[in-house]
């Protein structure tokens, strides 16, 4: 009985440690785009909107981090050239650069209770190095905050890895 006591108490102890690691682990993880998914990694913001068009795609979904500070910025390695989506918080002006054009797709959110809307924006991407962008629009009623981390969609067969775009 001590033995598989001290193993519980032991993967407890493990789980609460590699929580936190999680937790501030950028890099976010594949998920598929869908309903009740996660907006980003480190929250429960949950979609609850999703463009017929992507529907089986799947998404990128990285740590919202202080919303004092611009939404975190991302690397992204593309196994195949793709077209690709950008879920892009619609707070504020952010800039994307001249290759991203903005779609008449929305993708809406619920935050803390609070039902936001994201904007999609498409690029036809080769293979290799993608860079998102920080996310640094900011607006408030009461106070201004930044608008969360951009969501990187891909189609359901081209592999991706992550990093950040630059250490904080």
């Amino acid at each position: 009985m001590k033995n598989y006591t001290m193993k519980a108490l032991l993967l407890l102890c493990l789980m609460s440690f590699s929580s936190s690691l999680f937790a501030e682990n950028k890099s976010g993880h594949k998920a598929a785009l869908e309903i009740g998914g996660l907006r980003c990694a480190d929250r429960q913001f949950k979609v609850t909107t999703i463009p017929e068009t992507l529907k089986g795609f799947k998404c990128y979904p990285i740590n919202r981090g202080d919303k004092m500070k611009p939404g975190a910025g991302m690397n992204f390695k593309l196994s195949a050239p793709a077209e690709v989506y950008l879920a892009v918080m619609d707070r504020g002006n952010p800039t994307l650069g001249q290759a991203w054009e903005k779609t008449d797709m929305k993708l809406d959110w619920m935050g803390d209770h609070v039902p936001f809307t994201d904007l999609i924006y498409k690029k036809s991407a080769p293979a290799g190095l993608l860079t998102v962008p920080e996310h640094q629009g900011l607006a408030g009623k009461k106070k201004k905050t930044f608008g969360i981390p951009h969501l990187l969609i891909v189609p359901a067969g081209i592999e991706v890895s992550i990093s950040p775009s630059k250490e904080d």
